[in-house]
């Protein structure tokens, strides 16, 4: 019962989190009948992943099998989008005349992948615990996943798109554009100090538990 619950927790959270990114990426972007489009492949997407790690799950003898998994559904999602189909079909959904070619192209493919990244970290992460705790192993890793946690939430928002955005185009009509540079490198400098810090503290947590 367990397992099933943690299988429907995992598949309601990445929805949720993959459609609430990409509504702030729709909104950067400006896109308009288009998301709905990328909104039911994202729905799509996510059911074709939680069967994939249902499926691992049950055959699975190592818990890596889960993470080449989620690596070849990655795969797999950005070879589905580039497509020249998949692109046209969206585009033909576009209501914004400023969104076209390479624009247009480039708007798409954050909306659909970064997304999906996000919804099958979150699968495989709550999938694997349930792995290990069936099991009977240690589940607790190393990784600073509070620390990623805080970079989700900091970079996919919609203040910190337009200044990651802002920081990658380095527009010459965008006067701040230097500013946001420093800010984006200077919050990417801090997120990486964390995750240090935090991997550090969690790997001598999880030595102090061995030799217990």
């Amino acid at each position: 019962m367990r397992t099933v619950l943690t299988f429907i927790g995992a598949y309601a959270l990445s929805l949720i989190a993959a459609l609430s990114v990409g509504i702030q990426l729709a909104e950067y972007f400006n896109s308009q009948e288009e998301f709905i489009a990328v909104m039911l492949a994202l729905m799509i997407f996510s059911a074709i992943a939680i069967v994939a790690f249902g499926i691992a799950y049950r055959l699975a003898t190592n818990v890596r099998v889960l993470g080449f998994v989620a690596i070849a559904l990655s795969v797999v999602a950005v070879i589905v989008e580039e497509l020249p189909t998949l692109a046209e079909s969206f585009a033909q959904r576009s209501t914004n005349p400023a969104m076209v070619g390479s624009a247009q192209d480039n708007a798409i493919a954050a909306e659909l992948l970064i997304p999906a990244f996000v919804m099958l970290l979150i699968q495989w992460a709550l999938i694997r615990r349930r792995w290990l705790v069936a099991r009977g192993l240690e589940h607790r890793t190393a990784w600073p996943w509070l620390t990623v946690i805080l970079a989700g939430v900091v970079g996919l928002n919609r203040l910190g798109i337009e200044i990651v955005g802002s920081a990658v185009r380095q527009s010459v009509t965008d006067w701040f554009a230097g500013l946001w540079l420093m800010v984006a490198l200077g919050a990417a400098a801090l997120l990486l100090v964390m995750g240090a810090a935090e991997y550090y503290i969690r790997r001598r947590r999880l030595a102090r538990r061995a030799a217990a």
